[in-house]
């Protein structure tokens, strides 16, 4: 009830002010022609953004290169883009915007119009879009160069274990042996889309099963792997290089993405340094977005780190469901957390 009478009035006033509009558009030519330029010039708001620059835009360390090339502002605030010309941009297009409203106004009070004002203003209308698809792409070509300048380097970690430590997720499991699991996953991936992208077979005797599902908005980046031994800095530094080569290999046209999903299934007969994947939190961001599990076969059960932040939360639950849904034939319903020893 004190939803609907907030919404009520602010609706009322919405539907007022587009009636106003309106009516002012087909009564008078000024305020039409003000209207489309407003229009247009707000057009240069939208830009197409990729996978690379929503990764990097709000990375404040050296790992960036619109960072140390000194692009982000030393303030920000939450309304406005964190880059130098991004920001100038809408200062500029909401400004220019203002000034074409305020003239289609002021033309209706004073029942006269500036035409020469009206061409340079319709003039104007079409720089905002141009502008900043010339600025947006010189971000994305420093990020282009970085990347394949560092193509043999680490230059983002994708798979971070957090420092603090937390008890995980545990949902016992029947005993299977891993070509049994690869069966059972491959059928899985396939009904919902996935496909086998490599297969790597390391010196330690880890194998690395790598999927990957491209829905256009999405792409997600499955992982298995088998170790006996374990390595926590290793096994991170090896997933990151893997997703980094499938990044370069896969998304050389630069592919443009909304999210980046990455999973990560650990199976394990029995090593005990194992756990300690899985009790750190998972980071999570606004657009990379992670699961890590750890199966030990010997034990007879599946860990589930828990997410940390606020970011990413709902996608997270997303890609636990989908992975126990993969592994329900194994699971059983009892899930408990508690602390691992």
């Amino acid at each position: 009830m004190k939803n609907a009478k907030r919404i009520v009035p602010l609706v009322m006033v919405l539907i007022t002010f587009i009636t106003l509009i309106v009516y002012l558009n087909v009564k008078f030519v000024v305020f039409r022609i003000s209207t489309i330029c407003t229009l247009l010039t707000l057009s240069g708001l939208l830009r197409k953004t990729g996978l690379d620059f929503n990764l990097y835009k709000k990375m404040r360390n050296k790992n960036n290169p619109l960072f140390l090339n000194g692009y982000f502002r030393k303030t920000y605030t939450r309304s406005f883009s964190e880059l130098k010309g991004l920001y100038y941009c809408q200062i500029y297009i909401l400004t220019q915007a203002g000034i074409f409203m305020l003239y289609g106004i002021v033309s209706i009070a004073a029942a006269k119009r500036w035409y020469l004002f009206e061409i340079f203003m319709i003039v104007l209308a079409w720089v905002p879009l141009p502008l900043t698809k010339t600025i947006q792409d010189n971000y994305d070509n420093v990020l282009t160069s970085h990347l394949k300048k560092s193509a043999q380097t680490k230059h983002r970690d994708y798979f971070i274990l957090q420092r603090d430590k937390v008890d995980a997720d545990v949902i016992s499991i029947s005993f299977l042996e891993f070509p049994k699991l690869i069966d059972t996953i491959s059928s899985s991936y396939s009904q919902k889309g996935y496909i086998l992208w490599n297969k790597y077979l390391l010196d330690d005797g880890t194998e690395i099963l790598q999927y990957f599902n491209d829905n256009e908005q999405n792409l997600r980046i499955n992982h298995i792997i088998k170790c006996d031994s374990y390595d926590s800095k290793r096994l991170i530094e090896t997933m990151n290089s893997k997703v980094h080569s499938f990044l370069r290999e896969y998304n050389g046209s630069r592919k443009k993405y909304k999210h980046l999903y990455l999973s990560l299934i650990v199976y394990t007969k029995y090593t005990p340094a194992i756990f300690e994947i899985v009790s750190h939190p998972i980071s999570q961001d606004q657009y990379t977005h992670q699961l890590f599990a750890v199966l030990c076969a010997g034990k007879g059960e599946v860990y589930l780190p828990k997410p940390q932040g606020v970011y990413g939360l709902k996608e997270y639950d997303v890609m636990k469901h989908e992975m126990l849904e993969t592994l329900s034939p194994f699971l059983s319903m009892e899930r408990n957390p508690k602390p691992l020893v």
